[in-house]
């Protein structure tokens, strides 16, 4: 009988369960929030395929939304199945002899009322941490890790030569068939292609410039204006990402300058921050003749 006593119980226990599974879920909501805290704005998160852990945004927040959802759920059943008598029981015992720890409740409600009007007013330094996570956000906007256009991941390949390159969709698709980059169809999207041959979305439109640039000596949408005496205007590819600012600190002119020759060439009111694919856009020209204008007063040219 001694033995009987000694024998270990192997029934499953439920509340054990979910304490267990409270505490792992608590976890992966913790690891997930700071992911998401740490990622870039989505349109950059896209482009550039940013990734923490191996996992992208969209899987973070996917996560994120499942395990804050669980953790909730099993938090009330943890309540309301396992020690709702204890619960109760608790409250009924307060609420008879009246709260013991009085001034710690109110100390507490307090600060919460506190931190919840400090976050709503941007007052510091309870706003520190989302200046912080603003930061962190625009330390991703540079240049390089902006799409051309918003979302430009989504768009079919058809739609980058139409609205992004302004080039031919069979030419776009013979640029990525000479790099080793095959397309399935004029209309498979850029995220697609580039999830299938392992690469982020930024690269297959670096590839489709490099590949322009690599074909002409310069790039494509400058080869159309330029003749041969222009064969050296420098350029990295994508000129309709770039602003103004860009372009005068590439060809070493000041901004002040740029804006006057191109005010003279009937381009009106351009001004540093201006985009060169939206600039052109408005005056009806193709990015390299506004790129043309400025390398024309360089002193490098």
């Amino acid at each position: 009988m001694k033995n009987d006593n000694n024998v270990c119980k192997t029934h499953f226990r439920a509340k054990s369960f979910t304490s267990f599974f409270l505490f792992f879920s608590f976890l992966i909501s913790v690891l997930s929030g700071l992911g998401l805290y740490l990622s870039p704005r989505g349109r950059i998160a896209h482009w550039i395929h940013w990734d923490f852990l191996g996992f992208t945004k969209t899987d973070w927040e996917a996560i994120h939304i499942v395990f804050v959802a669980v953790f909730l759920i099993a938090s009330l059943f943890h309540l309301f199945w396992f020690n709702w008598k204890t619960f109760w029981c608790y409250i009924r015992t307060k609420s008879t002899h009246g709260i013991r720890y009085g001034w710690e409740l109110l100390a507490s409600v307090v600060l919460a009322v506190l931190l919840f009007f400090g976050v709503y007013y941007r007052v510091p330094p309870v706003y520190s941490l989302v200046d912080l996570a603003t930061w962190i956000d625009n330390s991703y906007e540079v240049q390089r890790n902006q799409p051309p256009v918003p979302h430009t991941e989504e768009l079919s390949l058809r739609q980058v030569a139409r609205q992004v390159l302004n080039c031919d969709v069979d030419d776009l698709l013979s640029r990525l068939e000479t790099a080793g980059y095959p397309a399935l169809r004029a209309s498979e999207k850029v995220q697609d292609l580039a999830e299938r041959h392992g690469i982020t979305p930024r690269q297959v439109l670096d590839i489709l410039e490099s590949e322009t640039i690599s074909e002409t000596g310069v790039n494509s949408e400058i080869s159309h204006v330029v003749d041969d005496s222009h064969a050296g205007l420098p350029s990295s590819g994508g000129l309709g990402r770039k602003t103004i600012r860009d372009l005068a600190r590439e060809y070493i002119i000041s901004v002040d300058d740029a804006s006057e020759a191109l005010e003279d060439a009937g381009i009106q009111g351009a001004v540093a921050g201006d985009y060169v694919r939206d600039l052109a856009s408005q005056h009806n020209k193709r990015p390299s003749e506004i790129a043309l204008v400025l390398w024309e007063i360089s002193p490098d040219r």
